[in-house]
């Protein structure tokens, strides 16, 4: 609804499913991550900024902070956006605040003194983890450097992009900016289950899917790998399955039975790559042919969000 995707029943019951049998939510599932909370969490602020409930909005954000490295970077462009027109937005910030500090009252009334020992958590947490998805790709020390290119364009974006208005086609592309950084930036590597931040990025490019592919030949090509990456993991799944049931005595090896999710690394990359891409025609003025420029045009003009192609 946040998005006004304006989906069949078909096509949402079938993105419900590719998404619910994915291997992020799964892993989160199974691993009782409250990942799972922060999405649906994430699902309700969207709406709720695109409604313009923004005292709701802010609540929401600071309920999110349960898992402070999904939400970080999008807490703190929020609060940039609702500075920037205090007047409208400050209602954001309100709500941030007091539910913010609801929380923190009601934790330290459970339990004094949480905050020294969480804290020392965190300062130990990186000793014993691995890093960054960015860092885990690269190595040091271009993991370093490609983190704090990351951080430093997100923030760039973030400032220029402050004053776009809820629902428009600059404020979801920031979001979608911010959450993939925050993916590659800021979870550990193998921590799979907070790629669950990428789901709006997703559902925002699986919207427009034909005018990306109708977009330049880069574009294209992106595009297409990001979605054979995603499917990758369903179909080495779907084989070693049925490879499993006809040859019943096929013992397969651990290398095997990881083969469905060797590209969850590389996910959150392509889904940055396009955004990117996107992000810069938006900022710099340039449109695509037949792509993504003439189908936003209008949601740019009306301010209303995406507008719907039918038929």
């Amino acid at each position: 609804k946040a998005l006004n995707l304006g989906w069949s029943r078909e096509t949402l019951i079938t993105s419900v499913l590719l998404c619910l049998s994915s291997y992020p939510v799964l892993e989160a599932m199974y691993a009782l991550q409250p990942a799972v909370l922060v999405g649906a969490v994430l699902a309700a602020l969207a709406l709720a900024l695109v409604r313009n409930r923004l005292l709701l909005a802010g609540s929401l954000l600071a309920i999110a902070t349960i898992k402070p490295q999904m939400i970080l970077l999008l807490a703190l462009w929020l609060l940039l956006w609702s500075i920037s027109e205090w007047r409208a937005r400050k209602s954001l910030l309100i709500g941030f605040v007091l539910t913010l500090a609801l929380l923190l009252m009601v934790c330290e009334w459970m339990l004094p003194g949480w905050w020294r020992e969480w804290w020392h958590v965190v300062a130990a947490y990186r000793q014993y983890t691995l890093p960054p998805l960015a860092g885990l790709l690269l190595g040091q020390p271009l993991g370093f450097l490609a983190e704090a290119a990351l951080l430093g364009l997100a923030a760039i974006v973030g400032w220029r992009m402050r004053h776009e208005q809820a629902g428009t086609k600059g404020f979801w592309l920031t979001i979608s900016l911010i959450l993939t950084v925050t993916v590659m930036v800021l979870p550990t590597g193998d921590a799979v289950y907070d790629q669950l931040a990428l789901l709006l990025p997703v559902l925002l490019l699986c919207s427009r899917g034909v005018e990306v592919l109708n977009g330049s030949r880069p574009l294209r090509v992106v595009t297409s790998l990001a979605v054979g990456i995603f499917l990758w993991q369903f179909i080495a799944a779907s084989v070693i399955s049925v490879v499993s049931l006809v040859a019943r005595e096929w013992s397969p090896s651990h290398a095997v039975l990881l083969l469905p999710i060797r590209t969850a690394a590389s996910f959150p990359a392509a889904i940055f790559a396009i955004v990117l891409v996107l992000v810069f025609f938006q900022l710099f003025g340039r449109r695509e042919s037949n792509g993504l420029a003439a189908t936003f045009r209008s949601a740019q003009d009306t301010g209303e969000g995406f507008p719907i192609r039918r038929g």
